[in-house]
């Protein structure tokens, strides 16, 4: 009779601190949303991700180029003066 009262007022305990989730599912994912702990340590995990891959990027292989563009064209005296007077020249790359 003892051990009837005991679990019978278990089980009444249990029921009225419930919480307001309906089901453990809805606790867990309560608790998962809410919990300063557990978002910490789901900041911490993605750190430790982020690292993980930055060293994996550092032993890959790299490439890197430039491209540019660079024309100078320069002209003689003698060969401007020879186009003021009407004679065509080429003018000299340098």
């Amino acid at each position: 009779m003892v051990r009837k009262l005991i679990s019978a007022s278990l089980v009444a305990a249990l029921m009225a601190g419930t919480a307001s989730a309906d089901t453990l599912r809805e606790a867990l994912v309560s608790s998962y949303n809410t919990n300063p702990t557990l978002t910490a340590q789901r900041e911490s995990q993605k750190a430790t991700d982020a690292a993980v891959a930055i060293a994996k990027a550092a032993g890959r292989p790299q490439i890197s180029g430039s491209a540019g563009l660079n024309r100078a064209l320069t002209r003689r005296a003698s060969s401007i003066r020879a186009v003021a007077k009407g004679q065509r020249s080429r003018p000299e790359l340098t």
